[in-house]
């Protein structure tokens, strides 16, 4: 297919970064990605291999000259031709941790502001390794709030310590309410009001969950459904998704389990709601249900579909399909019709490990909206180290996807990688040969429609 169509940069005074197109690619036009902003999440200092040899730092030869980060790539993509129409990425930085899933970032309903959750903080001064890269960093977790009326350049607001041991971020659909899962017994949920000026306000509520009597040992993905009025919480150790009702009276907010919790596959650490709310779609990876999770050499994932009944609460699993392994990263296209996942595969093992894949993979699968019956298409290998971050773009045209790093020993470098969706005959995903050259360490996308 020949070599990729990439974007350079030239660093100007601003901190914008302008990308021009610099080498043609056969003949395919670029992306028309559309919507209003792409979000793209950078941790620059933990190499990916740091999840098996728990080296927090990169080497001297592989060290990057720049801080974790937040890019802010303004949309629409115009299509090629055009060559004097220049793309504008702009770079706040912004700390914040690849420990944990690619749902690290959102923002608010009018694009106007941008909240990013540190899981991890960094690591005591001196430390360059730990046996475990998750109980070796700080488990003081913040959000920081990034100001994006200037989408050419953001400022940061402030950064609030919300709680610890923190794992996703969802802001409520009518931007009033940020949900965080955390680690914490007894506050496995927690809800922070947000301010009219878009600051985090005071705490609403924690709300804690036990399984026979005793505490939950992980939570997943917490997301808001469409309606406002629900959560959904995956938990990994027992298998199941869980959905809880938030409601509001005199000032007190209160949540409440709503209805069964339903079965999945093993290990469901991540998901999301369909647009319309009407399933929600968890990614099982497959890491084992005893703790310390298999997450070194497990075998295939897989998905799980699930009717969510608001009225009746009565939430039941409609289909399954198989899935590469690991797949972190899920997104729906915007008519809910496909699902496409991101999956990590071995692609983040050490160079000297037998195990190490040449990359991670994209699976695209189905779901009838009618029946809830699910698919799996097509399964495409990439090229690029610990992918997991996506997002559709707003027409359901495209789609991108992180690399945290390129097998390229010599040159280290973060890359968001795009896709063209093509809904004819048998649907399949194609590559567009562009990619954009980000901050080192990409892993969670977001985009503002």
């Amino acid at each position: 297919m020949g070599s990729p169509f990439r974007f350079s940069f030239a660093r100007l005074l601003t901190g914008t970064l302008l990308l021009t197109f610099t080498e043609a690619a056969c003949g395919q036009e670029a992306p028309a990605f559309t919507g209003r902003a792409l979000l793209v999440l950078s941790d620059t200092s933990m190499p990916a291999s740091g999840f098996v040899d728990g080296k927090l730092v990169r080497s001297a030869r592989d060290r990057v000259n720049a801080a974790d980060t937040l890019s802010v790539l303004s949309l629409p993509i115009r299509p090629a031709g055009k060559l004097d129409e220049n793309v504008n990425i702009a770079e706040v930085p912004v700390s914040n941790s690849v420990v944990g899933p690619p749902f690290q970032v959102t923002a608010s309903p009018d694009g106007r502001f941008a909240y990013v959750l540190e899981t991890r903080g960094n690591a005591p001064d001196g430390v360059e390794s730990v046996p475990n890269v998750f109980q070796g960093l700080s488990s003081e977790s913040h959000v920081t709030v990034v100001d994006l009326q200037d989408r050419t350049a953001p400022k940061i607001v402030e950064s609030v310590v919300v709680a610890h041991h923190t794992h996703t971020i969802d802001l409520s659909p009518n931007g009033r309410m940020l949900a965080v899962n955390t680690y914490e017994p007894g506050r496995h949920i927690v809800l922070r009001r947000i301010s009219a000026d878009g600051t985090i306000g005071p705490e609403a509520t924690a709300f804690g969950i036990e399984v026979g009597g005793r505490p939950l040992r992980r939570v997943g993905r917490v997301q808001w459904h469409p309606s406002g009025n629900f959560l959904a919480l995956t938990l990994p150790f027992e298998d199941e998704i869980r959905f809880y009702r938030v409601s509001e009276s005199q000032g007190q907010v209160r949540l409440e389990q709503w209805g069964n919790a339903a079965k999945t596959g093993d290990f469901p650490d991540q998901g999301a709601f369909s647009p319309d709310g009407q399933y929600f779609v968890t990614t099982n990876l497959h890491w084992g249900d005893a703790p310390p999770p298999n997450y070194l050499n497990p075998p295939p994932g897989s998905l799980t579909a699930v009717r969510f009944d608001r009225e009746n609460a009565r939430h039941a699993v409609t289909g399954t399909a198989a899935a590469s392994v690991s797949p972190e990263g899920i997104a729906f296209s915007p008519n809910g019709r496909f699902i496409v996942t991101a999956a990590l595969t071995r692609s983040f093992m050490p160079w000297s490990d037998d195990r190490l894949t040449a990359g991670g993979a994209l699976d695209l699968l189905s779901l009838d909206p009618r029946t809830g019956r699910m698919d799996q298409i097509a399964n495409y290998p990439l090229q690029g180290i610990l992918t997991e971050g996506l997002a559709f773009d707003a027409s359901g045209n495209f789609v991108a996807v992180t690399h945290f790093d390129r097998y390229e020993p010599r040159r280290r470098r973060g890359v968001v990688e795009f896709w063209r969706l093509v809904d004819e005959g048998i649907p399949r995903l194609e590559r567009t040969n562009y990619e954009l050259d980000v901050v080192p360490g990409p892993h969670t996308l977001h985009l503002i429609p």
